[in-house]
């Protein structure tokens, strides 16, 4: 289920980018996913979905000295708005590591994705995860992670579905080189955030037990709320 809707998404994807590597002085971002659990494999579905290479990627600090990381790919539309794609994602990781590298636990909300492709819209929120981010000269960052992601789907129907607990979730991981663009990355970050995530903010989502509980950690039973927000088409523009 979760694999058929990323699928879906990604067959209908124009255009590629470089090989991550060759980020040159823009940065560059790679990710990968799998669903989190499957009941079936189709004949030659594959096991792994790759997005586009970004060939954008920055970094930048707030007024309260928080760390943001945002990413950006978009291809070339060959046939008008119909064929436009791209995706969008954000990091919030808290303060910038005082020494050579950093660990960061990721939590909910965390990371947030958008990705567009012709009239179909997609996007995901963190539930949990990993991030290692690494000091390099220049004023670059390089972040290795994996993380739990929970994904929607847009229609004209229903808006932004499914909400809370029942939204599916993915695997994803991935690298990047991000350079300090403020600009850039504010411009990315304020694309994203524009989007109501009411849906998936507001319902708790129980996560996999640890393998080291942590003491007085409990989560509330939950049960799906219709959403209240009326549906509003994303905008490709802010893409």
């Amino acid at each position: 289920m979760a694999g058929s809707r990323l699928t879906s998404w990604l067959t209908v994807l124009l255009g590629t980018a470089g090989p991550f590597w060759l980020s040159g002085c823009t940065g560059s971002a790679a990710i990968s996913a799998i669903p989190f659990s499957r009941t079936d494999i189709r004949d030659r579905e594959p096991l792994a979905l790759t997005l586009p290479t970004a060939g954008r990627c920055a970094w930048y600090v707030d007024g309260a000295g928080q760390l943001t990381v945002a990413m950006k790919y978009e291809n070339f539309p060959l046939f008008g708005k119909y064929t436009k794609a791209g995706w969008l994602a954000r990091f919030r990781l808290g303060e910038k590591p005082a020494g050579r590298s950093l660990r960061y636990n990721l939590s909910r909300d965390q990371v947030r994705g958008l990705c567009s492709s012709g009239i179909e819209h997609w996007r995901f929120q963190t539930r949990w995860g990993v991030l290692v981010l690494d000091q390099m000269p220049g004023h670059r960052y390089r972040g290795r992670f994996q993380i739990a992601v929970a994904q929607q789907q847009f229609t004209l129907l229903s808006g932004w579905a499914p909400t809370g607990y029942t939204a599916p979730l993915l695997i994803m991981w991935g690298e990047f080189e991000a350079v300090h663009d403020e600009e850039l990355a504010k411009a990315v970050v304020a694309a994203i955030d524009k989007e109501n995530w009411t849906d998936f903010g507001t319902i708790p989502m129980v996560r996999p037990v640890q393998t080291r509980p942590l003491p007085g950690t409990t989560q509330p039973a939950t049960r799906p709320v219709p959403s209240t927000n009326p549906a509003r088409i994303p905008d490709p523009r802010g893409m």
